[in-house]
Parts: structure tokens; sequence; C-alpha cells
């Protein structure tokens, strides 16, 4: 396991999200999903043994998680403001443009990746299923 050299992109995309779903298949046959926008902040490399184990135990602590994810929105106008001290516009505005910041949990040996947003906990709260390559 490790960071990867795979520069992130700043760009926001959108996906599905399965929530405190434990393995791939369990997201893969959700229809329970949310749409939601996201930028991958960082990419974690995982060997192919250490992308299978992760890949069904997404409910299980993984210590390269923690302290990640969380909700980010780059409007200038609302930057350094707490959510709770916004008007409606504002607020409008907030859900305009927010997104997930996610971390892409991936193995070069593997054509899928995880897009992870734990919300600051060590395990993978919610998860979007895409292709590596949609994402570099």
């Amino acid at each position: 396991m490790g960071l990867s050299n795979v520069e992130v992109q700043d760009v926001i995309r959108e996906g599905d999200f399965s929530s405190k779903l434990n393995t791939m298949n369990e997201v893969l046959l959700d229809f329970d999903t949310t749409v939601d926008r996201y930028k991958v902040l960082e990419f974690i490399k995982l060997d192919i043994e250490a992308f299978g184990e992760f890949s069904l135990n997404f409910l299980e602590d993984h210590p390269f998680l923690k302290g990640k994810g969380g909700t980010g929105c780059d409007l200038d106008t609302l930057q350094g403001k707490n959510f709770w001290s916004l008007n409606n516009e504002e607020r409008e505005l907030y859900y305009e443009f927010s997104y997930r910041k996610c971390v892409a949990v991936y193995c070069p040996e593997n054509l899928l990746c995880f897009v992870v947003d734990p919300q600051g906990y060590d395990y993978a709260r919610y998860v979007h299923i895409t292709a590596y390559q949609n994402l570099i």
C-alpha cells in the first residue's frame, strides 16, 4: 500500500455512492444509491492482494482512510464561513456547488477503482465504483 504518483486533477465528477455496505458486490447490487458530486483528493495504490481484501471489507478499519473525506465547496464567497451561519441563499449555493472529498483506492492490475468518502472515519463509509481510467 502507498501513495501513488498519479497526479490529482482538480476535477469535480458525479457518481452513485452507496452507504455503509461491506463488499464490492453489495455496492454493485445496491439500488439505494445517491448521486453526488465528488473530487478525488488522493490516490491510494494497493497491491492485488490488499485490493481484494479491501473489496471484501469496506466496513473494517483501514488506517489510510482515517481523517479523510468530508464535504468541500470551492466558492470564494463561502470560504471561511461556517455552514450554520449561512443564510438561505448562501446555503442554496453551497448545496449546488458542494462535493464529496474522496480518496481513490486502486490497484494497477485491476480496471476498477473505489472512490471512497470516509467522512473522517477509518472505514469506507460511502463508496462509488468506477473504472480507474475514468479518473486519470
